[in-house]
């Protein structure tokens, strides 16, 4: 399933052993360099439950008009969890961040939102917003760094070579314009 992470905030986590809400999704923790979604931090609207709390991708059972994991024993403090603590300690963030473009420098927006996969995890889609305007979404593919100030992505209007035609090609390398001869 493909999931907004704006649609997914406020989704009821609930575990499945306990029979038990624990809370609801708040922020995403996304690492950097891979745009993997590495898990979710947790509002807790209980006395009981502490709110600083984190639930990683790996413990998610399924995605529905609720989010299941197996156990409490699977929601902690994000410091307890040692696969997310290079994630944790990078400066780099990801929702919110400045889009630049890498050839021209062209500011394309601030990262408003992103889609992902509720399998793997792994974000497809960005969404930049500027002067509160949705802009065109731009694939993760394109992304080509991320910078503490910026995420640097492919020039979206630039097509790839080998989608050009063969003349734009030839142009492009420096080749003349060679035109047909006609009797």
């Amino acid at each position: 399933m493909h999931v907004r992470v704006s649609t997914a905030l406020g989704t009821p986590v609930i575990a499945d052993q306990e029979e038990l809400l624990v809370g609801s999704l708040s922020y995403p923790l996304i690492h950097a360099d891979s745009g993997k979604i590495e898990g979710f931090y947790l509002q807790s609207g209980s006395w009981f439950m502490p709110d600083n709390l984190f639930v990683a991708s790996a413990s998610i059972t399924a995605w529905g008009t609720a989010v299941h994991v197996r156990s409490t024993e699977y929601i902690s403090p994000p410091e307890d969890i040692l696969r997310i603590a290079s994630a944790l300690d990078d400066p780099r963030k990801f929702l919110g961040q400045r889009i630049i473009v890498q050839t021209t420098g062209r500011y394309l927006g601030r990262l408003y939102d992103i889609q992902f996969d509720t399998k793997t995890c792994m974000t497809e889609w960005l969404f930049p917003k500027r002067f509160l305007t949705l802009r065109s979404p731009i694939p993760a593919s394109d992304i080509l760094e991320v910078t503490p100030s910026a995420i640097i992505v492919r020039d979206p209007m630039r097509v790839a070579p080998e989608l050009q035609s063969e003349e734009a090609q030839k142009k492009d390398l420096g080749f003349p314009e060679v035109l047909p001869i006609t009797n």
